[in-house]
């Protein structure tokens, strides 16, 4: 059956917010990573902030989302060849202390959920909205470093086995079981099933933008990064090559982003 966002006849959950506010506070603070497209950036430098270009499929309003820490976002054309720079993944870095309250926190990609990727894990009835965290990034760093331990096993996707949560907290349960497959599974859940997304309406670029990660063809155009650079953000590029599929830098990207996370003692 298709996942719902919540149950008719009764108020969403607390269980799984009320675990996570109760786990003790994380003693590290990684930075929020917004990924999108050339085409979609610069409409982002036009208008001064991040914001969204159609209503979320999800949620059913226009709504701006990021990951913590990990550039985990994909998109469905990620595995498509493509000769057009524009196409290929665009992350901007997001200062977690900086950024506005988020509407709304989940500890994995909301959109994965609603589309049956995690049923493996999950009671045929349990609704997204059971999973809603408190809407601060605090929730999100509690997540990972309860499930990951240190900064560096979260970034590398390498969770402890030592999290013990109560057995009448379903959500919690089955959260837990989603971190541990780790990748196995009849749906091979990748890493978007452990990294707290956050949700926004919009994120303004001045204060909020520490750095932007594009392809060497849109870093170097005065029109790209050199508007990026003029709004005092640091341009991070990788090397782009025509034909190939966007896919092929995740890699890189992450290796860029968490250099940048050293940086600004992130790390």
């Amino acid at each position: 059956m298709a996942r719902t966002l919540g149950l008719k006849g009764r108020p969403d959950r607390t269980d799984f917010a009320r675990y996570v506010a109760a786990l003790p506070p994380s003693n590290f603070r990684l930075g929020l990573t917004h990924v999108t497209t050339g085409y979609f950036l610069r409409d982002i430098l036009d208008a001064k902030k991040i914001t969204a270009m159609s209503d979320c499929p999800v949620l059913g309003r226009p709504l701006v989302y990021a990951f913590y820490g990990r550039p985990a976002y994909r998109t469905k054309h990620a595995d498509t060849p493509s000769d057009l720079p524009f196409l290929f993944p665009a992350v901007l870095i997001l200062d977690p202390d900086k950024v506005p309250r988020p509407r709304h926190v989940f500890g994995f990609d909301s959109g994965a959920f609603i589309a049956g990727l995690m049923d493996d894990y999950l009671d045929p009835y349990m609704p997204l909205f059971d999973f809603h965290l408190e809407p601060n990034v605090q929730s999100a760093a509690r997540l990972a470093q309860t499930f990951f331990r240190t900064p560096r096993d979260f970034l590398n996707n390498n969770p402890t086995t030592s999290v013990s949560v109560p057995a009448g907290n379903f959500e919690a349960v089955s959260f837990s079981k989603m971190v541990s497959a780790n990748g196995r599974g009849a749906n091979q859940l990748d890493d978007r099933v452990s990294t707290p997304e956050l949700i926004f309406d919009e994120i303004p670029i001045e204060d909020c933008v520490r750095a932007a990660i594009l392809p060497d063809a849109l870093a170097a155009d005065p029109e790209i990064g050199g508007r990026i650079e003029g709004m005092g953000v640091q341009v991070k590029d990788y090397e782009w090559s025509g034909a190939s599929r966007p896919s092929e830098y995740h890699r890189t990207i992450r290796k860029i982003a968490y250099g940048v996370f050293e940086d600004l003692k992130w790390l």
